[in-house]
């Protein structure tokens, strides 16, 4: 991936490996904001069609993808520390969109990076508040009309959101890893009330 990304860029540009998967390419002294965003967009174009090229590792053919994020000096940030953060934003929503494409950083991202923070900050406190609860919906057989099963939603009752439907936290969770104690939660609640039901039925 590294010798596919340097014939991208001309001599004096930088590639660097940040570890894992994770690459910077560094376009230097381009001589207006049009000129970089063109330069950019040129740059992130050949490095999606050199890394969809097939790798021949031994006597496997392997594929990859890249997803990249854009940011410009100064305008998306003065220091170093603050352009790989817009970048790796500007990256983060490249996969959202579907991976293996570019976007260009706006501040609008970080509006909504921030979003996502305090969601997974309250989600932490949310596990141990009680505020999940498990919605049960039937399962029918169409041929009997016999109910076969139930399925268990999720829904948050988020203090000040009100209650929130999994589309708005579900993903958040896999990425943070809070899927794990959430889903053993979810299983634990599931289980008792099946023996709640179990119960209720056996006496009648």
């Amino acid at each position: 991936v590294g010798k596919r990304l340097c014939k991208c860029v001309r001599s004096e540009d930088t590639v660097a490996r940040m570890g894992g998967d994770e690459f910077i390419v560094i376009l230097a002294g381009l001589a207006s904001k049009q000129h970089a965003i063109t330069a950019a967009a040129h740059v992130a174009e050949k490095i999606r069609n050199s890394l969809s090229e097939p790798y021949q590792i031994h006597d496997r053919e392997l594929f990859t993808s890249a997803s990249t994020g854009i940011a410009f000096f100064p305008g998306d940030g003065e220091d170093p520390k603050a352009l790989l953060q817009n970048a790796d934003t500007a990256m983060y929503h490249a996969k959202k969109a579907g991976k293996n494409n570019y976007q260009f950083y706006t501040s609008a991202m970080n509006v909504r990076a921030l979003e996502r923070l305090e969601i997974e900050s309250a989600m932490h406190k949310a596990l141990t508040k009680n505020e999940f609860e498990l919605y049960y919906q039937p399962i029918v057989d169409v041929e009997t009309r016999d109910l076969v099963a139930v399925e268990a939603l999720v829904r948050w009752h988020h203090p000040k959101q009100g209650l929130m439907m999994p589309d708005k936290f579900i993903e958040i969770a896999e990425e943070s890893g809070l899927i794990n104690p959430l889903g053993a939660w979810a299983l634990r609640q599931a289980c008792e009330q099946m023996v709640l039901w179990q119960k209720a039925f056996s006496e009648r």
